[in-house]
């Protein structure tokens, strides 16, 4: 099949959760011997430098950027209020996207056209007009539900009400769209189940697929550093990390003040620096994340917001890594407490993770064992290209 991949934003270089999976729909089906072209905004938060991009991806890919300023606009925000448009989706709308798009379609027939998300659904009426193509959602997260647990959380009051505006727009939205798709591809069977009910019974569950290339070997764990990393500008991230340094740091390390936890990610706010003595050091952005995982032990993911489900978490469990998250952090995927990964909610249930990991040892290797084992049979290429081959025959 011949397929057109819409991304909102460039899954190259692939460095965070959403160019990540991006990325992981575009080498599936690339193994699959499909031929694909990749059309990426490339915007100021997530900005590549075309020029310097790998040629052999841009050769395989057949990618075209198309510049586009996502940032906050106050003025747009305060339009789409007036109008009750959502604003999350009018950002990623751009002329210039929709006439480059229109010349791609033009130039070339496409069985499948795949938009990156529900941001991108404002494209549909011109994919219509100027292509055949079955168009598919890839969908990342149910995305209403990551703002309406954002807004919850919030503190200051006139912020909260405005992302609790952000949150039912976008829900609207989510619910007017789905049915405009041929089919849906949900990143998870959670996910599969809340979008079904907006309306479109062609839902499908398509995992995130990564390579495993050392199943079932397991590196001895000192357990003498925790570690964090994502993308500290995706709000539930800095919110998780900002609320485990304020509540559940001080626990632990005076608990175990000989344990070291090292945090990671791109855009690190410059007020988590603050933090950088008792144990805390700040890392920033690292050139190769999961070389840094490997260096480290005990994975931390403290979200209390979020839909989906957490690559970074798969991609620590295929290396065997002990992880610590919370029941929303563990989300999406069919995972126990104890069994492949520790969930914890609250402070003391972090403190008493990592209790259980210094004095559990024996318990700990059988959890990683298993977590690399649940990656391998659910997340592997070889597995995934299998479900990606089964939704091309339907949409055929």
């Amino acid at each position: 099949m011949r397929i057109l991949q819409i991304c909102n934003k460039s899954p190259y270089p692939a460095k965070e959760g959403g160019p990540i999976a991006m990325n992981a729909v575009a080498e599936s089906l690339l193994q699959s011997g499909h031929e694909i072209k990749i059309l990426a905004l490339n915007t100021p938060k997530y900005h590549v430098d075309e020029n310097a991009a790998d040629a052999s991806y841009k050769e395989r890919t057949h990618i075209e950027w198309c510049a586009v300023d996502t940032s906050f606009s106050a003025k747009q925000a305060f339009m789409c209020l007036l109008k009750n448009k959502s604003y999350h989706v009018a950002r990623f709308y751009h002329p210039e996207v929709e006439k480059k798009l229109q010349a791609i379609l033009c130039a070339c027939r496409y069985d499948v056209v795949i938009l990156e998300t529900i941001y991108m659904s404002d494209y549909i009426p011109v994919i219509r007009q100027y292509s055949q193509a079955k168009i598919v959602l890839r969908a990342h997260n149910v995305e209403n539900r990551v703002w309406h647990r954002v807004a919850r959380r919030t503190a200051n009051i006139v912020k909260r009400a405005y992302l609790s505006v952000l949150a039912r727009q976008l829900k609207q939205y989510e619910k007017k769209m789905l049915p405009a798709f041929d089919a849906v591809w949900a990143i998870s069977d959670k996910d599969a189940r809340i979008l079904q009910s907006y309306g479109n019974n062609h839902v499908y569950t398509l995992p995130f697929a990564l390579p495993i290339e050392h199943c079932g070997r397991l590196e001895p764990m000192k357990s003498d550093s925790l570690f964090s990393i994502g993308s500290m500008d995706w709000e539930p991230n800095r919110e998780g990390l900002n609320w485990f340094l304020h509540k559940v740091w001080p626990l632990i390390h005076a608990a175990y003040p000989q344990l070291v936890f090292r945090m990671a990610g791109r855009n690190m706010p410059p007020e988590f620096y603050q933090y950088q003595s008792s144990g805390l050091q700040v890392v920033g952005e690292v050139p190769d994340a999961l070389e840094f995982m490997k260096q480290n032990d005990v994975l931390i993911v403290p979200l209390m917001s979020g839909s989906g489900i957490r690559i970074k978490i798969i991609e620590a469990m295929s290396i065997a890594k002990l992880v610590i998250t919370t029941s929303i952090g563990a989300e999406g995927l069919d995972v126990e407490h104890q069994k492949q990964v520790l969930v914890a909610d609250t402070p003391q249930q972090f403190l008493q993770a990592v209790r259980y990991v210094m004095q559990h040892t024996d318990d700990c290797e059988q959890i990683r064992r298993q977590a690399q084992q649940y990656v391998c049979d659910n997340h592997d290429y070889k597995v995934v290209n299998g479900v990606l081959s089964q939704l091309l025959a339907r949409l055929a």
